[in-house]
């Protein structure tokens, strides 16, 4: 009975020294034992962490895969920052491969970290509390020439200063000087429709390079962008599939292929172009190129080139190139809050703008074919003029070709060169939509080569009023011959 009692302790002794290793090393995370060791911690990265409870999963330790869960985590920020952290964590749980641990290289079997918090700020240098963290952590010695090794990086559920939420990643087979495996998606501005998704390999890292080579698709809802950022429809989509490679650390770049749908003036199709992103660990800057491109816009179509750039809560951008056959209403519908106002086929042969979110400025040469302006009456006006009867007359004016030079400016629709021709007159002049839509026009109206009657448009683009200044044109002409002239072609 003796020796049975001894085989048996002998067998129990290793049970017991592990059980009582494992719980050596829970109480390590509480009370004096865990401040000294979150103190090492400090002092062996430069990076001071906290966390408001711990557990060891001691059946994983018996498995020789030593479990540590931490509750309520926080990274404090380097020194110069306002924000007291960097980042917090709802949880954060490791797993570890025991025996590795007396290794050049320690085996971590997966790391999961739930709901991080990071926010990013600059200090007065201009360089970001993530970049200070890196340059810290780059500066330390390290204590091994193997490293860490990790099988599994799960991070669930995070979000980034409110810009991205609902970030997930996951990475594996993180090894000194590998790359590894990643998948990343997250939704911008907390939004239910747009969406950044990208699957490639990052690394090998250095203490200053972050190699990433793979394919982003990115889904923009501009109905789900900050107000004012961009201007489009409720249903408009954006979808961009960019082949990225570079340093994170530095600029990300390559070949895209943008799509539209449902923007205004129904915008559709592909284009190919070149995307770049730089400084995205602290002061993102991206930019889009597109040459030589041609997609539908509603029965028409649009050729030319495009180039946005996205920085500091701003989207700048240039535009140069033509369009064919577009609905002139849809298109003024941009501008102004009428509708139905013109009728006719627009071409635009060249056009030059640059904008600043929904700031547009530039020039185009504007093109309308057998067409109508829908408001107003100039000649039934001009005879409601001769006949002395008060207000614009109802009715419409049609056109053969109208054509123009348009400047837009600080929300306004400026118009030199109007040129407008038809079977029973012609009308010559300039004129003004301002940005709180009120009209300014001024034209000299024409019938047969008989003398130019001055016209002014006043009034709105929903309500313009016509105002002839028949009394100049009856110096040269005399009203009565004018009345007779307007009452022959009236009644064509």
């Amino acid at each position: 009975m003796r020796l049975l009692k001894w085989l048996i302790l002998l067998l129990l002794l290793p049970i017991l020294l592990f059980a009582g290793t494992g719980l050596v090393i829970k109480s390590m995370l509480s009370g004096t034992a865990k401040t000294s060791l979150l103190e090492s911690v400090h002092k062996a990265t430069g990076v001071s962490i906290a966390f408001q409870s711990a557990d060891f999963d001691l059946s994983a330790w018996f498995r020789l895969q030593p479990a540590i869960a931490l509750t309520d985590v926080t990274v404090a920020n380097p020194q110069g920052f306002r924000a007291p952290n960097l980042l917090t964590a709802g949880s954060v749980q490791a797993k570890v491969g025991l025996l590795s641990l007396f290794s050049p290289q320690p085996q971590v079997y997966s790391l999961a970290i739930d709901k991080p918090k990071i926010i990013i700020e600059k200090n007065r240098a201009g360089l970001s509390n993530i970049e200070a963290l890196m340059q810290g952590l780059s500066t330390k010695p390290s204590s091994g020439d193997g490293g860490v090794s990790i099988q599994s990086l799960s991070i669930t559920q995070g979000e980034l200063d409110s810009t991205l939420t609902g970030i997930d990643i996951n990475l594996t087979g993180l090894a000194p000087g590998k790359a590894s495996d990643v998948t990343i998606k997250a939704s911008p501005f907390g939004g239910k429709t747009s969406r950044i998704e990208f699957k490639g390999t990052i690394g090998p890292f250095t203490a200053t390079a972050l190699p990433v080579n793979g394919d982003a698709k990115i889904k923009v809802a501009p109905s789900e962008l900050p107000e004012g950022l961009m201007d489009a429809p409720k249903d408009a989509l954006a979808h961009l599939d960019i082949g990225l490679k570079g340093d994170l650390n530095d600029t990300l770049a390559g070949p895209a292929t943008l799509n539209f749908t449902g923007f205004h003036l129904g915008l559709t199709g592909d284009a190919q172009g070149n995307f770049s992103v730089s400084r995205i660990m602290s002061s993102p800057q991206t930019t889009i190129h597109i040459g030589n491109a041609k997609m539908q816009l509603g029965k028409g179509t649009w050729k030319g080139t495009l180039n946005l750039r996205a920085a500091n809560g701003l989207i700048r951008g240039t535009s140069k190139g033509s369009i064919q056959n577009v609905d002139i209403n849809e298109f003024l519908t941009k501008f102004s809050t009428s509708k139905d106002a013109m009728q006719g086929t627009l071409a635009i042969n060249n056009y030059d703008v640059q904008f600043t979110n929904n700031d547009i400025n530039g020039t185009a040469a504007l093109d309308i074919q057998k067409g109508s302006i829908k408001v107003l009456d100039l000649l039934g006006s001009i005879q409601n003029a001769i006949n002395k009867v008060m207000g614009t007359a109802s009715g419409e004016t049609t056109f053969s070709t109208l054509t123009s030079n348009l400047r837009i400016a600080e929300g306004a629709l400026n118009f030199t060169d109007i040129n407008l021709k038809s079977p029973v007159t012609s009308a010559t002049g300039e004129g003004r939509i301002n940005a709180n839509q009120t009209l300014d026009f001024k034209l000299d109206v024409q019938s047969s080569g008989n003398t130019p009657i001055p016209v002014e448009i006043k009034g709105t683009t929903a309500s313009p009023k016509v105002i002839p200044n028949v009394k100049k044109a009856a110096v040269s002409t005399g009203l009565s011959l004018l009345d007779k002239f307007l009452k022959k072609k009236l009644t064509k």
